[in-house]
């Protein structure tokens, strides 16, 4: 298993801000490319289509980095890249 470091306690700050930019990229897409009087599943959908890439590309490249992490011979920082990434994966798939 991978033990719990003090760096690890990080790992939900990291996490919340990648939350944070794809939340931020899908209200503007939202704002930009929907009218606002469209339902609001179909403003949703539209918006989904628009910024989907855009959010599947960034979590993509912090796992890619995590993963790149995760093979630098610090003390901690391997353990805390295997969480950060398993996190931002579950993130992903949220």
């Amino acid at each position: 298993g991978v033990p719990f470091t003090p760096m690890s306690a990080l790992v939900v700050f990291v996490v919340f801000g990648i939350g944070l930019d794809n939340m931020s990229i899908l209200v503007d897409s939202l704002e930009e490319f929907t009218s606002p009087h469209a339902p609001v599943h179909d403003r949703l959908a539209a918006a989904l289509a628009n910024s989907g890439p855009a959010v599947a590309v960034t979590a993509t490249s912090s796992v890619v980095a995590f993963a790149c992490g995760a093979a630098v011979p610090m003390p901690g920082v391997p353990y805390f890249s295997i969480v950060a990434g398993v996190a931002v994966v579950c993130l992903m798939l949220m």
